[in-house]
């Protein structure tokens, strides 16, 4: 395995133990109908646990990819620091926490783009399904405003994501 194959399995393990994680939290918050649940005790503890695994991915990524590079260098921090500033905010009781967070995952998406090309190099098919799975996600996270029961249409669109990458891991071996 090259190299930057090695640190690209790193990524892709570490975006599908993360994936769990977020079905865990959206789970949540559809049983406990409270958006602000994520930011209590234990969830925010998840929630730190996702913003570290996505220090540590945006670094392998970026040392296994080609065409995200500037995003995974540009973007991806600036979208890691709002969720971080998230956590805090909404640890702290204010709504503005969760916006944050919405709105460093719509970086996601802006990365994922440039980050399918580099997975369309191991499989068209699941860096598509990828991608798909991501904007699902990240596009459907705004609706939990109008209910937390819809917190089941971004956990289809994680899931979708989570298959993607999944597919793309085993094409790697």
């Amino acid at each position: 395995m090259k190299s930057n194959n090695k640190y690209l399995s790193i990524a892709l393990i570490i975006s599908i133990i993360a994936a769990l994680v977020i079905e865990v939290i959206l789970f949540t918050i559809i049983i406990s109908s409270d958006i602000m649940v994520i930011f209590m005790y234990p969830y925010v503890l998840l929630m730190i646990l996702l913003l570290i695994m996505g220090i540590i991915s945006n670094y392998a990524y970026l040392k296994s990819t080609n065409h995200a590079k500037w995003f995974l260098k540009n973007i991806t921090p600036t979208s890691l620091i709002l969720a971080g500033l998230g956590i805090i905010i909404g640890y702290m009781g204010n709504f503005i926490g969760a916006l944050l967070i919405f709105i460093a995952y719509i970086f996601e998406i802006l990365t994922g783009m440039k980050l399918k090309d580099d997975l369309r190099e191991i499989s068209r098919e699941w860096s598509l399904v990828f991608i798909t799975g991501v904007s699902i996600f990240v596009l459907s996270m705004p609706l939990l405003l109008y209910g937390t029961y819809l917190a089941l249409i971004p956990m289809i669109g994680d899931a979708i994501k989570t298959v993607g990458i999944y597919f793309l891991y085993k094409k790697l071996e």
